[in-house]
């Protein structure tokens, strides 16, 4: 696994990411820990900017994202 700061070009791929924890924080009975938009992608893109957000690569796909 390569653990690297987060691209511009990842976004996509990175919300697809919350999208699924989203779902998953839901069906484990915590639907109100993250609303259908969070996090929003301007914060993303702020903490893409920053060099904050770390995505995970397995295979050269994103397994994980954390912020740091």
């Amino acid at each position: 696994m390569i653990i690297e700061t987060a691209k511009t070009e990842d976004l996509d791929e990175i919300q697809e990411i919350y999208k699924f924890a989203r779902q998953f924080m839901i069906k484990a009975g915590n639907e109100t820990q993250w609303q259908s938009n969070y996090p929003p992608t301007e914060m993303l893109k702020t903490d893409i900017e920053k060099g904050k957000l770390y995505s995970c690569k397995e295979n050269n796909n994103i397994a994980a994202v954390f912020y740091f």
